[in-house]
């Protein structure tokens, strides 16, 4: 489940970023012998930080970490890694009641007719990296898989929960729309 943070407008060093950068919310579960295993990574504004933690924690989700994957983000952003194992319903409707305790929206995001031009050699870029990328909300974005097998409390972890490292890039635009 993905939920981009398309209601915050938050910039780096005056560059504008894009939801499918680095905003994006997600929660995946894998079934196990009983019920599930959680994971997930919650983009939250500093006031949003408090009451969700606060929920998730009351309704028996982990909270793994929070900390800041940018540094500069202005206003400030913050990511809260959540964790469980237990009855998907539960766990479900947890992590529902904590998310509506943010500005994230629900739903599909806004999709456009024409997909948004990318200012970028996407070709050499795949070419340095080795994988193929693609076109995700003006951002060229990459998920390359661990070659090492993860597992958490014994149990394997499969590709892609948990086993990507994402790679993102952003058509550096300041804010106002001037190259930089």
């Amino acid at each position: 489940m993905g939920l981009p943070r398309t209601d915050l407008k938050i910039t780096v060093d005056g560059i504008v970023l894009k939801p499918t950068l680095a905003l994006g919310s997600w929660v995946a579960f894998l079934p196990t012998e009983d019920g599930v295993m959680l994971m997930g990574d919650l983009v939250l504004s500093e006031a949003e930080v408090s009451p969700v933690m606060k929920r998730l924690i009351e309704g028996g989700v982990d909270i793994t970490a929070v900390h800041n994957h940018l540094l500069r983000t202005s206003p400030a952003v913050f990511y809260m890694h959540v964790g469980g194992h237990g009855d998907p319903l539960k766990l479900a409707e947890t992590l529902r009641a904590g998310i509506s305790l943010s500005h994230t929206p629900f739903g599909a995001p806004p999709t456009n007719a024409t997909p948004a031009s990318i200012d970028l050699d996407t070709v050499a870029i795949e070419s340095a990296l080795g994988f193929k990328g693609a076109a995700n909300g003006g951002v060229y974005q990459f998920g390359i898989p661990r070659s090492e097998s993860i597992s958490e409390a014994g149990m394997a972890i499969p590709h892609p929960l948990g086993r990507l490292s994402p790679s993102t890039f952003n058509p550096r635009r300041r804010q106002g729309g001037h190259h930089g």
